[in-house]
């Protein structure tokens, strides 16, 4: 038995999977992440390498997707909205075979990661197994204990304050000052 969606939402990533295809449109990236086909492919018009075809695409938070530069031919997919503080991104950028633009395409793994995720979008998987293999997927065991990015300090002390505080309205400006920081260099 499958669920049109499934949502499944962690303390460090976040993982969306349709069965029903998913409507195209624009968007900014509010996190990084790690977008997949289940079916179909997706069509990206770049700049400098024309029509780009894949089944999984990169994206860091900030990038604006313009819906008429992307055509989704019969998308059904999934969304795996990635730790912003952790090595998901720097991991996953390495195992990425291509690019668009601003856009990492084709993972080397694709087949496997589009298999695991129709997994779990048709099986009765429970938040913690569909975590293991998420992280499965997204770091492997040899990339455990690697370091590819340090993020400072103060950013990561704002994330876990903005975490520890997410049901008072802490302003940009208190965060700032607590991290020393001009508002406009925190965001």
């Amino acid at each position: 038995m499958s669920s049109a969606v499934k949502l499944f939402i962690w303390r460090d990533r976040s993982l969306f999977v349709s069965s029903v295809p998913v409507p195209q449109r624009g968007f900014t990236a509010a996190a990084d992440q790690l977008v997949v086909c289940l079916q179909g492919e997706v069509h990206v018009h770049t700049q400098h390498d024309g029509v780009v075809a894949g089944r999984t695409f990169l994206m860091r938070a900030g990038t604006a997707v313009d819906e008429s530069q992307v055509d989704t031919v019969d998308l059904i997919g999934a969304a795996c909205y990635l730790n912003p503080i952790g090595q998901d991104y720097h991991v996953l950028k390495g195992f990425m075979t291509g690019r668009a633009d601003d856009v990492f395409v084709g993972h080397k793994q694709e087949q496997r990661i589009i298999e695991r995720l129709r997994y779990i979008r048709d099986n009765p998987v429970g938040a913690n197994e569909a975590y293991q293999i998420l992280d499965e997927l997204i770091i492997p065991p040899e990339m455990r204990d690697k370091v590819l990015y340090e993020f400072d300090p103060r950013i990561v002390r704002t994330l876990q304050r903005i975490k520890e505080t997410v049901r008072e309205n802490v302003t940009i400006a208190d965060l700032a000052e607590e991290v020393h920081l001009s508002e406009s260099r925190l965001v």
